[in-house]
């Protein structure tokens, strides 16, 4: 199914002007934001002004001033920034989800594999004990690729009830991203695997929300059981009392991931808020091509990260059925859902170590962020803890030459003379690998130690199995006295499947041509030794 929303309003609707140049006030605005200290007194002030009382919000001292009908914006913000023990006062902001039109013409989820997923769920799926909060239009739960990845009905801040069903449909796509039900033959993947989804609805049905509730939704993730807070929403006004929100969340020990926005402007010029308050993780969008998505903001220094968010495939509402949207939305909750796989690979890891590590094993796509575009497999990977093993040796016997008595603790070998070659020694050595699963290798590392030949080239080769013969995989100067072969995994050919047998050939030779000595010499073999270092959960 393909279907194209109405472009929702990326810009900053403002409640109101004061103290923000550029900006016009809203006629239809209801409220304001306080910040107060201790000495305020609600029962004396607002009824002054004939407010009501004001709404606690339960971070930092803001509250929630309801204008009444009879005032101004204007005249309620001069009348608090008089009032005993107001501290700050500012318009009570409107957020709005930052989904844009289709572009069709792209396969179902590119970013998969461009983020290289599938190799990172092959080391962890997630753990459904890590939740990810999105808070967004709401959440349809009862989606077939969703239902069974709801912690809760989560809350509704824009009805103000303990449901939080998406009437909009942008939450739903966005929920999708973050963690679908993955491997169950329906629908698409969740960037989380088996991480679980809280639903928390601060935008309406148009797709706007007030900063009361966008900061009633932050409140309540952070002090639910949910680690990761998604917010596709935003706007280009600041707000004080929803950056100390955002603080309140991190000093919680949340990760909070926002969209960076779909006006192609430049964050320095035009910060786009929640992504560029502090302690907010903000990601651009890239496309089908590994570059910047047209819409996308930027900025190298500003905006953290980079993730597919053009023509992406997910869950939505109404009908529960799939379909492509576009926008640094989407960017973000596939984001969000590599934090929560990730922090749920490693669990003991500070909030901070896990955005550094995404950020460090992102791969360059251009200067418009920061660090790059996400890779699940480097970020999943770089947790991943590296147990050496040995191999065992099964048997060694001379290759060319003769053993001799000496000091070398794996074979003395004295070279012989070898037809349109030259003077050659060398050992044939068995050994077995360890047995761990092999598609949890992450190293296999041959090396040897030898006396110094400063004639000599060392060789060291493996047996094929494919084709049946020994392959040179590299060779060092004689002097060097030392050789290491090392691959990520050790390639099928060089091991037998069913004794994890590996044959190597570790040979000296001094070559017949003018200049170089030929007579007979002493190869000693210090040591020969296979190590295999497996991947294991942190």
């Amino acid at each position: 199914m393909k279907i194209t929303r109405p472009s929702a309003a990326v810009g900053l609707g403002l409640l109101a002007a004061i103290g923000f140049a550029g900006t016009q006030p809203d006629a239809s605005a209801t409220s304001i934001l306080i910040k107060t200290t201790a000495e305020f007194q609600p029962g004396l002030v607002d009824p002054v002004f004939g407010s009501g009382l004001s709404k606690d919000l339960g971070v930092a001292g803001w509250r929630k001033v309801s204008i009444p009908s009879s005032s101004s914006v204007s005249r309620a913000m001069d009348y608090y920034k008089r009032a005993p023990g107001v501290v700050s006062v500012e318009p009570n902001y409107i957020l709005r989800a930052l989904g844009l039109p289709n572009d069709p013409g792209i396969s179902k989820q590119y970013w998969v594999n461009i983020t290289k997923a599938p190799q990172a769920w092959d080391i962890f799926k997630g753990s459904g004990s890590m939740v990810v909060a999105v808070i967004d239009t709401g959440v349809d739960y009862t989606h077939e690729d969703l239902k069974s990845k709801m912690v809760s009905k989560g809350k509704d801040f824009v009805n103000n009830d303990d449901d939080a069903m998406d009437d909009q449909g942008h939450g739903t796509h966005c929920a999708g991203l973050v963690g679908a039900a993955t491997n169950n033959g329906l629908g698409g993947a969740g960037m989380g695997y088996n991480i679980r989804i809280l639903p928390v609805k601060v935008l309406s049905s148009g797709g706007g929300g007030t900063a009361d509730q966008i900061i009633g939704g932050i409140k309540y993730a952070a002090d639910s059981e949910a680690k990761v807070l998604s917010m596709s929403l935003g706007g280009y006004g600041r707000s004080q009392a929803m950056s100390d929100a955002v603080q309140y969340a991190w000093g919680k020990s949340k990760i909070v991931v926002a969209a960076a926005g779909n006006d192609n402007l430049d964050a320095a010029v035009n910060p786009m808020y929640p992504a560029n308050y502090d302690n907010v993780y903000s990601v651009a969008a890239t496309n089908s091509s590994d570059q910047k998505a047209w819409f996308s903001n930027y900025n190298q220094t500003l905006i953290d990260v980079a993730a597919p968010g053009d023509e992406i495939y997910s869950t939505i509402w109404p009908g529960g059925g799939y379909a492509y949207e576009s926008g640094t939305s989407m960017a973000c909750p596939i984001t969000a859902g590599l934090v929560g796989l990730v922090w749920s690979y490693a669990p003991t890891a500070k909030p901070q170590q896990i955005l550094d590590v995404i950020s460090k094993t992102a791969d360059n796509v251009g200067p418009f962020v920061k660090s790059g575009r996400i890779n699940a497999f480097k970020a999943v990977d770089y947790f991943t803890v590296s147990v050496p093993i040995s191999a065992t040796l099964v048997s060694k016997s001379v290759f060319q030459g003769a053993a001799v008595f000496g000091t070398a603790p794996f074979m003395n070998i004295q070279s012989e003379s070898i037809r349109n070659l030259g003077q050659a020694a060398g050992v044939t050595s068995v050994f077995r690998m360890p047995s761990n699963p092999v598609a949890q290798m992450r190293k296999a590392t041959i090396s040897a130690s030898f006396g110094a030949n400063s004639a000599s080239t060392v060789q060291l080769f493996l047996w094929n199995y494919v084709t049946s013969k020994y392959d040179l995989v590299t060779s060092v100067p004689g002097a060097s006295g030392q050789l290491t072969y090392s691959v990520d995994s050790m390639p099928t050919q060089y091991y037998d499947k069913t004794t994890r047998n590996y044959s190597l050939i570790l040979r000296s030779l001094v070559p017949t041509r003018s200049g170089y000595n030929t007579a007979s010499y002493v190869f000693p073999v210090q040591s020969v030794t296979g190590s295999f270092t497996y991947r294991v959960n942190p």
